[in-house]
């Protein structure tokens, strides 16, 4: 239940972030790049929170190094080095609130190295339906 809630946290969150972004601010390429990127992560911890089987594993242990590839690349390099991210126009500030999310972050990735590597249970069981009469 607990990364069901982290989930629709993290969800409204990001939501949040790309109405503010799309709708209010002025998006380069690099940030319409980042959603779909984001949106497989997402899709992932989604999975891995309602124990659902998605793809492969082997596919969701590459996408798990892709993210934190793409997050670093994008949240540090390009935004906040190269200054070519719109990101949102009014950015969070604080030491609080940065620790705050990247806390967040982290525990996406959490989600799905848990995922990929130790979720046997997910990726073996066979869910049967309800068909007897």
């Amino acid at each position: 239940m607990g990364w069901t809630i982290y989930f629709w946290v993290y969800a409204i969150l990001l939501g949040t972030a790309y109405y503010v972004l799309y709708f209010e601010g002025k998006p380069t390429f690099w940030d319409y790049l980042d959603f779909p990127i984001s949106a497989i992560a997402m899709a992932g911890v989604f999975c891995f929170s309602y124990r659902i089987k998605f793809l492969s594993p082997s596919f969701w242990k590459i996408w798990l190094l892709v993210i934190i590839s793409w997050d670093l690349t994008y949240n540090i390099i390009i935004t906040r080095i190269l200054g070519a991210a719109q990101q949102m126009q009014k950015e969070p500030s604080g030491l609080t609130l940065t620790i705050a999310l990247w806390v967040l972050v982290l525990v996406k990735y959490v989600a799905l190295y848990l995922y990929s590597y130790k979720s046997l249970n997910i990726w073996t069981v066979t869910h049967q339906t309800s068909g007897t009469v």
